[in-house]
């Protein structure tokens, strides 16, 4: 593996706020980065990952973090550590965009990422798809 640069703003987007800064492919699949600009109301309910150890490292707004039976609010400079099968959820519950780095390791989470977005939005089993990806990648949602 050899090192990798990246310019600023330099990346794949994939639209929603979500800027792909560091593919797998290009660690070798040691890791993969984005970064995340999270408007205010969005977040991702409780979820697991069964092969990924995430980091998240705030760089801008404020990021209430829920891992396993804690709750965490995250303002720039804090860092969480999420290790793989430890169920947690993520939410901007400002009036402003937050925006934060989360470091996926191993890589891959990018893939499934992109295998989401060739879904077609008019697809009626669409749900049940996005469903499947997640599975094959190891990441489940939890019932609240």
């Amino acid at each position: 593996m050899k090192h990798v640069f990246v310019s600023p703003g330099a990346g794949r987007d994939f639209g929603g706020g979500l800027l792909c800064r560091l593919p797998s492919a290009s660690t070798g699949g040691a890791l993969c980065a984005f970064e995340v600009a999270l408007a205010p109301g969005e977040g991702v309910p409780l979820h697991v990952h069964d092969g990924d150890d995430e980091l998240y490292a705030i760089l801008e707004g404020r990021l209430h973090l829920q891992c396993g039976e804690q709750a965490f609010v995250a303002e720039p400079g804090a860092m969480a550590f999420i290790p793989r099968r430890v169920p947690h959820a993520f939410a901007n519950y400002t009036d402003q965009t937050t925006r934060f780095l989360n470091v996926f390791v191993p890589g891959g989470f990018d893939d499934l990422v992109s295998e989401l977005q060739q879904l077609s939005p008019d697809d009626p089993d669409r749900e049940r798809r996005r469903d499947e990806i997640r599975a094959r990648h190891g990441v489940t949602f939890l019932p609240r």
